[in-house]
């Protein structure tokens, strides 16, 4: 009995040095990957942000904004204007097709929506016997006019297309685009061009 006894003192005297940090190590991180984290600031182990000020963006109405260069050639159109009340985009509610249809918008003074969202260029499936196969051939850029309504591959227009904010970015941008044609810096060939690069 008291050699029990002597046993289960000096268990509990190991387990109370070693969770006062007896041996220095840190019981806190499960992995390497939990440690290089937060070796990077506390502040990434927390849910919320440093950031120091809000961001604010454009509030000009459509038919008051002027467009912005873009970003590189085809690149989707920045978005000069406000958005309230514009999101959330479904296919069944879209507000931006209002003024940047292409039949409407020239009366809208509108950038009208590229040839290539009114075309799928998904090659076909095609089933034989429980087995599916591209109607393709290897590199073949396939395409197909989906009758001037918009490819709904593409309804979701704030995927590609994102407004402006009014911020100041610390880290200068060096990056310049480089146009093959002037007109490319407010418009699309993409259509024309699809297929560059494809061997």
């Amino acid at each position: 009995m008291k050699r029990y006894l002597i046993a289960l003192l000096s268990l509990m005297i190991v387990t109370l040095i070693s969770s006062c940090g007896g041996d220095k190590k840190d019981t806190k991180f499960d992995n390497d990957l939990d440690k290089k984290v937060a070796n990077k600031g506390e502040a990434l182990l927390r849910d919320e942000t440093d950031i120091g000020e809000m961001v604010n963006y454009s509030d000009v109405a459509e038919n008051k904004s002027k467009s912005i260069d873009r970003s590189f050639e085809n690149a989707p159109p920045l978005i000069p204007h406000t958005v309230k009340g514009m999101m959330v985009i479904t296919k069944e509610h879209n507000l931006c097709l209002k003024c940047h249809m292409p039949d409407k918008a020239k009366a809208e003074g509108a950038t009208p929506m590229s040839p290539t969202h009114f075309t799928d260029y998904r090659p076909q499936i095609v089933e034989k016997d429980g087995v599916y196969e591209v109607k393709a051939k290897e590199n073949e850029i396939v395409s197909a006019s989906t009758d001037k309504k918009v490819n709904m591959a593409q309804y979701n227009c704030n995927q590609c297309h994102v407004p402006q904010a009014k911020t100041t970015v610390k880290i200068k941008n060096t990056f310049k685009p480089v146009f093959r044609n002037s007109r490319n810096k407010n418009s699309s060939n993409l259509k024309d061009n699809i297929s560059e690069g494809v061997k």
